[in-house]
């Protein structure tokens, strides 16, 4: 029973899951008698005897005995044996409890239990505490609290040494409970693929008290993989903490990630605040480290790295560094003749040295997914290797738009000509040093390309000209201007003006065009994954919460909606992720904000204009354009389409007083055809938004 006072907590059910009792001690005139045991052996085989009618409630107390099986006829009290307390005796297994339909508390604690299952308490639905400390339990079943029929609101499993805990025994999926206690143990944390964690399901919430035991990595890091998503971890046990007073853990990337949350989001799972500590086990230069008084300590941070061997190179070194948002894979001085297939997978960016080496082509393989990681590759350092030749297929891979690289290193090459693709790459992330390429008036684009270089004393490109004139490219093409200049007027008065004012008009309305001709594409020849795509800047918190409410309205509305927040797979790198899903989508919604930050905004721009290209090539049905808090002619020079869509009524403004921009999204856009159907709970969350 739940005493009164839990109605007035902000969690009604987690109180109650604390403070509950049973009716016979609370109404002295409840029957509440004792049972019996009866040894039948000297080996510890038993049965319970009473002189009672078996009527009301019963209880049996049996410690420190030689028991070594449950009693034999203990089945035959299913409906009124309610407490059992047999710590202390010789107990290895413990299957067949759950004939206890009644039983509400259990403590069989210094026994020698070897084993439970993902059955051994299945259907027991008064069972609210659990105790089995100190029995020597070192595996326990996947899902072993996820019951039916069975919510246990008590867990006590301390001061036992797991060598396989399975992450879904710390964050079971089931409404809420009052604690589980993992104090003074040894965890040896393991993850298996296909748990998922997901704000669709229900993990309750309660307190995970680790107090001062030993574990191989931070829980939280084993279910979130990527730091923004631990983040997030508070909405998944919104109602408990966790509690540590001492834990020690290998002070790796795993933790690194963690730390990298920020301290204000650990101090939520706090329930001794000041009074934790994160004890460094390994390496042994960190070993004895409180984490948290160094947290502020750079040189201390970038310590916590992995040395990942999965995946890696011959020859080479691949480190994980949370701290520095990258993994560093160095395959310098290993006589390699080609940059590598392949690196570990990662969801940082990369640094890629493959300096002091024997390559002398850059060339992508066959197989293009060899090369996946090479679109996020921040650094790569291919300096003393004599490059001669680079392929066009390597260069697009670090194109403005789509690619994270920050710095090609191209030092000592030997380069002859220096390829057109070239000036995909913004000019001031390639280093050249000072070799020079050859230089002719064809090449003419290099001056324009390297026109916007920031310093170009520091970061210089030469050319050598036919007579071996040695000169930096901005000023190499200087004749070629001249011979040109009088064929150029020639020309220039050569064009009618009716072609002109042709070319103007065709100029001015070319979106227009691209517009009108997907109006006449039959699009319902296609299938489709998903009715519609919707993309926003998910760092900016307003913009997110106005996305999702526009997603779950469209949900309602029979549409089957993509957006990354809520849809985007863990694990997963995110720019092929959404290629696949946005090339999937019949409808785009674009909602364009200022831009907060500016990875972001590139990213946006990106995207959109990936949107328009899709339209272009008519693979989408519609691109609609949402405004956030902006004008059209805010927006002209970022996308300078959206003047088109405008007339062709395809964008709406979230300040609009004349309409209300959900209703229009739906009136504007077609009927469903990918019918989805929409859960109680984002039925739930699209009320609150309202």
């Amino acid at each position: 029973m739940c005493p009164n006072s839990c109605t007035k907590e902000e969690i009604k059910n987690r109180c109650c899951a604390c403070k509950s009792k049973p009716i016979w001690e609370i109404f002295s005139n409840i029957s509440y008698k004792p049972l019996y045991m009866e040894y039948l052996n000297p080996t510890g085989h038993c049965k319970i005897v009473t002189n009672e009618t078996l009527t009301g409630f019963k209880w049996i107390l049996h410690q420190g005995g030689r028991m070594t099986q449950l009693p034999n006829n203990i089945c035959s009290f299913s409906d009124i044996l309610v407490t059992v307390d047999f710590q202390r005796n010789r107990l290895s297994n413990i299957e067949g409890i759950n004939c206890l339909k009644a039983l509400d508390s259990l403590d069989v604690s210094y026994n020698d239990i070897q084993f439970i299952t993902n059955t051994t308490f299945k259907n027991m639905p008064n069972l609210r505490i659990l105790r089995m400390a100190h029995t020597g339990i070192k595996s326990l079943q996947p899902y072993i609290f996820e019951l039916q029929n069975t919510e246990i609101f008590v867990i006590d499993l301390s001061h036992n040494h797991f060598d396989n805990l399975h992450i879904s025994n710390i964050y079971p999926k089931r409404s809420v409970f009052c604690n589980i206690s993992f104090d003074e143990s040894n965890l040896t944390l393991t993850d298996v693929p296909e748990f998922k964690i997901s704000l669709q399901e229900s993990y309750g919430g309660g307190d995970i008290i680790f107090g001062t035991c030993k574990t191989n990595k931070h829980p939280l890091s084993v279910i979130f993989k990527e730091p923004s998503e631990i983040k997030k971890a508070y909405q998944y046990n919104h109602t408990g903490a966790f509690e540590f007073s001492k834990l020690t853990m290998p002070c790796d990337c795993h933790l690194g990630e963690l730390l990298l949350s920020e301290k204000d989001m650990f101090e939520r799972f706090y329930s001794i605040p000041n009074k934790t500590q994160y004890i460094c086990l390994s390496p042994e230069n960190m070993k004895g480290i409180d984490v948290l008084k160094t947290f502020n300590n750079i040189s201390v941070f970038d310590q916590f790295i992995c040395h990942k061997t999965n995946f890696c190179p011959e020859k080479c070194t691949c480190i994980e560094q949370p701290s520095q948002m990258r993994m560093l894979v160095d395959c310098s001085n290993a006589n390699l003749t080609k940059i590598p297939d392949i690196v570990p997978q990662t969801n940082y960016d990369i640094e890629l040295n493959c300096s002091n080496n024997k390559i002398t082509k850059l060339t992508s393989p066959k197989t293009l997914n060899n090369h996946s990681y090479l679109s996020n590759i921040t650094l790569f350092d291919l300096s003393k290797n004599e490059v001669q030749t680079i392929e066009d297929k390597f260069l697009e891979k670090f194109n403005k738009t789509s690619s994270r690289l920050k710095s090609l290193l191209l030092l000592d090459h030997k380069l002859i000509e220096l390829p057109v693709l070239f000036k995909s790459i913004d000019p001031d992330k390639v280093w050249f040093g000072k070799n020079s390429v050859s230089c002719e008036c064809k090449d003419e684009w290099i001056a324009s390309w390297r026109s916007s270089v920031q310093n170009k004393s520091s970061n210089p490109l030469f050319c050598t000209n036919a007579n071996g004139v040695r000169q930096a490219a901005e000023e190499a093409f200087s004749d070629c201007y001249e011979d040109e200049f009088d064929q150029i007027i020639f020309n220039l008065f050569l064009i009618p003006a009716v072609v002109l004012v042709t070319a103007a008009v065709a100029i001015y309305f070319r979106y227009d065009f691209v517009i009108l001709k997907n109006r006449l594409v039959d699009h319902r020849k296609k299938t489709y994954k998903y009715d519609i795509f919707i993309l926003s800047d998910d760092s900016n918190v307003d913009v997110n919460k106005f996305a999702i409410d526009i997603f779950l309205y469209l949900k309602k509305e029979g549409y089957k909606c993509f957006y990354p927040p809520v849809d985007e797979d863990v694990g997963t790198i995110r720019h092929i992720h959404l290629d696949k899903e946005i090339k999937s989508s019949r409808n785009i919604i674009i909602i364009i904000s200022k831009p907060l930050q500016n990875d972001n905004f590139d990213d946006l721009t990106f995207r959109m204009n990936q949107a328009w290209k899709l339209l272009s090539e008519n693979q989408v049905e519609n691109l609609l354009v949402v405004l956030f808090d902006g004008k059209i002619t805010d927006e002209k020079w970022r996308f300078p389409y959206v003047r088109a869509l405008r007339r062709f009524k395809r964008v709406l403004n979230v300040c609009s007083r004349k309409y209300n921009v959900k209703i229009k999204i739906s009136e504007t856009l077609p009927p469903p055809e990918v019918r989805t159907s929409i859960s109680f709970t984002e039925l739930h969350a699209l009320g609150e938004l309202e």
